[in-house]
């Protein structure tokens, strides 16, 4: 908690540059780690005070303190007026698409 946060990604994609595609650069927010939250599947989910949009799930998300992934961001919850964004340790990421290949070729 606390730590510092990068999201790189494209965030609604051609609608930023008025539709063309080619040219849409790379956006960037950053914030912090605001709070983990422990879901009832016992799940990590982290919330933080950065601003990412539609668009922006699946990208990945860094810490500032050593540039590692640290994770995938997810999305938002909106209950009110007020909306905070979430990401997912990236362990959970290696866990479910990359180990169970591993383990295939392994086995293989």
């Amino acid at each position: 908690e606390g730590e510092q946060t990068l999201i790189l990604g494209y965030p609604l994609g051609a609608l930023v540059n008025g539709g063309d595609a080619d040219t849409v650069r790379i956006s960037q927010f950053t914030g912090r780690v605001a709070s983990i939250q422990r879901m009832s599947n016992d799940m990590e989910r982290y919330y933080v005070d950065s601003m990412g949009l539609h668009g922006n799930s699946g990208s990945p998300v860094f810490s500032l303190r050593d540039c590692r992934v640290v994770g995938v961001f997810s999305g938002s919850i909106k209950p009110q007026d007020e909306e905070i964004n979430f990401f997912y340790p990236i362990e959970y990421f290696w866990q479910r698409f990359v180990r169970p290949e591993e383990e295939e070729e392994q086995d293989g």
